[in-house]
């Protein structure tokens, strides 16, 4: 299938109430990598006014996934590693997720999230099951 990566993010962007609510925006797709923005607020943040570690774990599950659906795949997550390295109180965090590792069962994606001054606020290695489902299948 030629993969028309900006359809798949204006569908992602329109119909996955999860991200929306969380204010998770897909902002680029490519053959196994993936970018998003999201938008923070009082409501994903923790009583000290910083990103609450679910946001943070959530955006990286958010690129992962998307990372393996850039080759058509729907898919679970089976884990996140995640590490929570700097704090920040910027109100729009960037994150950039790729696929390192592309097996029949088991996808290996490495995802990095940084505030507005490039700083690297987590980081996390998601192992993601592809199902037998496929994007076109939920895309008309």
């Amino acid at each position: 299938m030629d993969m028309n990566y900006e359809k798949i993010m204006e569908f992602l962007n329109t119909n996955d109430k999860f991200t929306m609510n969380n204010n998770i925006t897909i902002t680029k797709i490519s053959e196994g990598k993936s970018e998003a923005a999201a938008k923070i607020n009082d409501a994903n943040c923790n009583f000290m006014g910083y990103p609450h570690g679910g946001i943070l774990y959530s955006m990286l599950d958010v690129l992962a996934g998307t990372s393996v659906l850039s080759f058509g795949y729907v898919c679970v997550t089976v884990n996140i590693n995640a590490n929570f390295i700097n704090k920040t109180k910027d109100k729009i965090l960037y994150g950039y997720g790729e696929a390192v590792k592309k097996g029949h069962n088991i996808f290996v994606c490495r995802c990095t999230i940084e505030d507005e001054n490039k700083n690297v606020i987590c980081t996390g290695l998601a192992t993601m099951h592809p199902l037998k489902f496929k994007i076109e299948d939920y895309i008309k």
